[in-house]
Formats: C-alpha cells, sequence, structure tokens
C-alpha cells in the first residue's frame, strides 16, 4: 500500500466520522 493510498483512506474516515458528528 502506497502512502497517497492510505491518505485517501484517512481523508475518506474523516469525512465519514464529519458526517457522523454533525447529524
Amino acid at each position: 500500500m502506497s502512502l497517497l493510498e492510505i491518505e485517501c483512506q484517512g481523508l475518506k474516515l474523516n469525512l465519514v466520522f464529519t458526517a457522523f458528528t454533525f447529524n
């Protein structure tokens, strides 16, 4: 797994977390 892929997954998780937090 490349660093870029890990960063992309982190961003996706961050978006999901943010969506749940503000809902």
